[in-house]
């Protein structure tokens, strides 16, 4: 779903979090925008953030899309791709599914940490296995875990 406003146009299917930043004084606010795949944006010139962000927060509540924070998180949903993919994996003894900056997808026998631009193992022959990119859209670079095989597999 696209909105329009002051010429600035935003998918809003491809934003993760939008944050209204109002902490700098005698200047028109930020909107930051966390986009999926780990893209940063900022709305600070152009259009006014304050209205981009009401017009995104109306057309996400029209649509049913609006969470806040004081609702659970809204189940995941994976297609019957993904759930082949989890399976295959947790069978061959991998736990943790985690997406690099760029974009590149990785499942891990050992929990990974966040290295620079990558999340990395430092354990002796414990090589991750690159999955497809396009799987696992929610999994993202600024999650600040690895994702947990078993708890996707409602374990």
């Amino acid at each position: 779903m696209f909105v329009r406003v002051d010429n600035v146009l935003i998918n809003l299917d491809e934003i993760n979090t939008a944050v209204l930043d109002n902490s700098l004084q005698d200047s028109l606010p930020i909107l930051k925008l966390q986009m999926r795949g780990g893209i940063r944006s900022t709305i600070n010139r152009g259009a006014d953030p304050e209205v981009v962000f009401d017009v995104m927060v109306a057309a996400l509540a029209e649509a049913g899309q609006l969470y806040t924070p004081a609702e659970p998180d809204p189940p995941i949903e994976m297609s019957d791709l993904e759930l082949g993919f989890l399976m295959q994996a947790d069978d061959e003894g991998y736990k943790y599914i985690a997406r690099d900056r760029n974009g590149q997808l990785f499942a891990y026998k050992n929990e990974p940490h966040k290295d620079g631009p990558e999340w990395m193992t430092y354990a002796p022959a414990a090589e991750p296995e690159r999955m497809c990119d396009e799987l696992f859209d929610f999994i993202d670079f600024d999650d600040a875990e690895p994702t947990k095989i078993a708890e996707l597999l409602g374990r």
